[in-house]
């Protein structure tokens, strides 16, 4: 994430090459998570991003 200097995982069941178009018409379908690079990614940042997607 360049706005705020950190680490983002961006993940969708939408869109593949086309994430862009995703982001433009249902940006809702669209989940982040920002990542502290010292930590790394915690356990319940990858539970919700699972339950996120499904």
């Amino acid at each position: 994430d360049r706005e705020n200097k950190s680490v983002l995982i961006m993940a969708s069941t939408e869109g593949g090459m086309d994430i862009e178009h995703v982001a433009e018409t249902t940006p809702e379908k669209i989940h982040k998570i920002t990542v502290d690079p010292n930590a790394g990614l915690l356990g319940y940042q990858k539970r919700d991003l699972g339950l996120a997607l499904g």
